[in-house]
């Protein structure tokens, strides 16, 4: 997100929710880095169950590890025995999540789809047809990797804690995605911004509690 933009989008949010005002001051601004590899992105998702700039393990970075260069080409990841996997302690079933992820991408079209060029509902359709690729993963691509302004992961547990904990929500399953669904709205269209906000606020609390 362009420097201006991000400018706009923090005086629409504080303009827009007071508990987002209070958070923004006292909150330093969440970093931007992309990637912009829609598949390492997918393969650091299914190996962490988490976005690489956001996890706290170490398996992705030794899961590439194995590959020269560092970088998991699809040619050589789909030549990569499977025990060299296990060995990380990365499941079977992630493994072949990992196969198919490189397969979609050399050998059914994903390295050739301009992503830019989508919009958010054409990603989710392409993303859709990978196994191991499900709504959450789509999310976190749109949102880190592709910079899209208007994401809100409501199934992410980090979001479902820090909006808990900023806006005393007590209720559970169906309910709070609906609860958190209602405040997000006031955040359209920035609410990836507003999001990147409420993780941040979450390693501030740890941070405070560790003193």
């Amino acid at each position: 997100m362009h420097p201006t933009t991000v400018s706009e989008a923090i005086s629409y949010l504080t303009s827009k929710d007071v508990r987002l005002y209070q958070l923004i001051q006292t909150t330093a601004p969440p970093p931007v880095d992309s990637s912009g590899d829609v598949y390492y992105d997918l393969l650091s998702c299914i190996i962490d169950q988490q976005i690489h700039y956001r996890s706290k393990s170490t398996a992705f970075w030794r899961f590439l590890d194995l590959f020269s260069g560092g970088y998991p080409h699809p040619q050589q990841l789909l030549s990569l025995p499977e025990e060299a996997v296990l060995d990380l302690k990365v499941s079977g079933r992630k493994y072949q999540h990992l196969r198919a992820v490189a397969t979609w991408w050399r050998h059914e079209g994903g390295a050739q789809i301009d992503w830019t060029e989508l919009s958010d509902e054409a990603v989710r359709r392409q993303l859709a047809s990978v196994p191991g690729v499900g709504t959450w993963t789509t999310d976190m691509v749109l949102l880190f990797t592709l910079q899209r302004p208007n994401i809100f992961p409501a199934d992410d547990y980090g979001l479902k804690k820090a909006m808990r904990e900023q806006y005393g929500l007590t209720s559970e399953g169906k309910a709070l995605k609906t609860d958190m669904e209602q405040i997000a709205q006031a955040w359209v269209p920035y609410r990836s911004l507003a999001c990147r906000y409420l993780w941040a606020s979450t390693q501030v609390r740890k941070t405070s509690q560790s003193l």
